[in-house]
């Protein structure tokens, strides 16, 4: 069950990712680089957009 950590813990950097308004370029940052991309959430022009878990991943597709 080692390995369900690490998925868990790439699963919740990516949806502070896509809090922040970021892609999953940043949550790549995030997952190698922890404190740095952090500090870049911090101290950058990052705003919140509330949470990743009510908007959806992929917008529906128009019929």
């Amino acid at each position: 069950m080692p390995v369900l950590n690490v998925v868990v813990l790439v699963v919740v950097w990516n949806d502070v990712s896509r809090s922040f308004g970021r892609g999953p370029g940043f949550t790549v940052g995030l997952v190698l680089l922890p404190v740095v991309f952090l500090y870049v959430l911090w101290l950058g022009d990052s705003t919140y957009r509330g949470p990743a878990a009510a908007q959806p991943a992929v917008a529906p597709a128009v019929a």
